[in-house]
């Protein structure tokens, strides 16, 4: 992967992660009607902490935790297959984790932009929570 297409793609993912925060933010906001200051935190909230959780699924997957789960449903899928001279592309379940983890050496999963994003819109209710307890208090 060269530095024009691995830039690409992680503007992709910085564009998602904004998309997606936004919709959340949207979804939430306008979905409740609550336009006060604490709608807007808890419509700054949901985003943060589902992109941050999200970012830490990836992270977990990328680990391999998932791998069980993803061979037994390519297994299930290949064994459907009515194609009489369809072959297999991993033999056996260890084979797909050796190659999985050759794959997973000189690929990372793009996480900073979900810690990122969800860490901006976390940090916007933080700061408006307490906003609204000095105003309360």
């Amino acid at each position: 992967m060269l530095d024009s297409e691995h830039q690409r793609k992680m503007l992709i993912v910085w564009l998602v992660a904004f998309v997606l925060a936004a919709a959340i933010f949207m979804g939430v906001l306008f979905g409740k009607g609550n336009y006060g200051l604490y709608g807007f935190e808890e419509a700054c909230f949901y985003p943060g902490i589902l992109l941050i959780l999200s970012g830490l699924l990836v992270l977990v997957a990328s680990w391999g935790a998932f791998d069980m789960f993803v061979y037994g449903f390519r297994s299930v899928f290949s064994h459907m297959n009515p194609d009489p001279n369809h072959v297999d592309k991993y033999a056996d379940y260890t084979q797909y984790v050796q190659e999985k983890r050759t794959q997973r050496q000189y690929s990372k999963p793009p996480l900073l932009p979900f810690f990122v994003v969800g860490g901006l819109f976390l940090l916007a209710a933080i700061i408006m929570m307490i906003i609204m307890r000095k105003a309360v208090v």
